[in-house]
């Protein structure tokens, strides 16, 4: 992928609300609730967290972008950010994306509206992605357009979760 071209990034935040509706769509209540072991967190529980940081993300961008541009540059964190999809080791959640059951059967519709709101932020942003950054709890500054790729990658990642569920 050419970093954090708009066009693939916008692709990707697409993609991955597509591949997350597909999933929890054929998933009954039972399966959508069931954690598949006990420090597991059930599909929905996954989906709210999405929510919760589908949220932060779209705060983290608007505050970002309302700064005056930058000089700093965080290129050399793409190939990281671009790879959080992958999952090759367990992060811990901080304590405020944390599953509480808030949104209990919402959940879905939650995040799908949240997810739409973050696509429209990328696609009408009048800002230079790499001009503008937000500090990331677990990641360090990364750039607006860092932050739209690891909503997609970060959704990715737990997708994978929802299907091994199953």
């Amino acid at each position: 992928m050419p970093p954090l071209d708009h066009a693939t990034v916008l692709a990707a935040l697409e993609a991955n609300l597509d591949q997350i509706e597909r999933l929890v769509a054929r998933m009954t209540l039972e399966e959508l609730t069931r954690r598949p072991a006990a420090d597991a967190w059930s599909p929905l529980e996954i989906v709210e967290h999405l929510a919760v940081v589908e949220r932060g993300v779209h705060r983290q961008v608007t505050s970002a972008a309302a700064e005056p541009p930058s000089d700093a540059r965080t290129e050399d964190k793409d190939a990281l950010v671009d790879g959080v999809g992958t999952v090759v080791r367990k992060w811990k959640a901080p304590d405020l994306a944390l599953p509480s059951n808030r949104f209990g059967e919402k959940a879905f519709g939650i995040f799908r509206d949240r997810r739409v709101s973050t696509i429209n932020l990328a696609r009408t942003l009048d800002v230079d992605w790499r001009a503008h950054h937000a500090e990331h709890p677990l990641l360090g500054q990364l750039d607006v357009g860092q932050w739209f790729l690891l909503a997609a990658r970060h959704g990715e990642r737990h997708a994978h979760q929802i299907e091994q569920s199953r």
